[in-house]
């Protein structure tokens, strides 16, 4: 009725369902799509995956359907959508053609503005310890 769409999602664990592409296979699907260690693969615009198995089963469900990933680049800092479609004729394993990690270990890193601010703040915490222990001195 409101041409909106509600979602919960469980943002306390959000860093924990980030798909990683660790690799993508010559002439497979994702080779055109996804860039190793560089795409965080993080849901659709439905939804995200809460396992390397749902994800699985999502591309099983899709194949030979074009579907649109959610894909945050780190080298552009930016979230796109990625459109690909998973098929098992492309002549390799898989329906992507891509090694795909999931988990706790595949924290998005931090962008390089956050990198930035958090220098500036280290350097003036250090400015600012000089000054209280200099002060403090008779």
């Amino acid at each position: 009725m409101l041409g909106a769409r509600l979602r919960y999602e469980q943002y306390d664990i959000a860093h924990e369902n980030i798909l990683l592409v660790q690799d993508v296979f010559r002439g497979s699907p994702a080779e055109t799509r996804l860039v190793p260690f560089k795409d965080f693969i993080l849901g659709t615009s439905e939804l995200t995956f809460k396992s390397l198995k749902e994800f699985a089963y999502y591309l099983q469900v899709n194949k030979g359907q074009e579907i649109q990933l959610a894909v945050y680049n780190t080298e552009t800092e930016l979230v796109g959508f990625v459109k690909i479609t998973p098929n098992d004729t492309w002549g390799g394993r898989g329906l992507l053609g891509a090694d795909i990690s999931f988990g706790y270990l595949n924290k998005l890193p931090l962008r390089k503005q956050d990198i930035a601010n958090l220098q500036k703040r280290q350097k003036m915490a250090g400015i600012f310890n000089k000054l209280t222990s200099n002060s403090s001195m008779p």
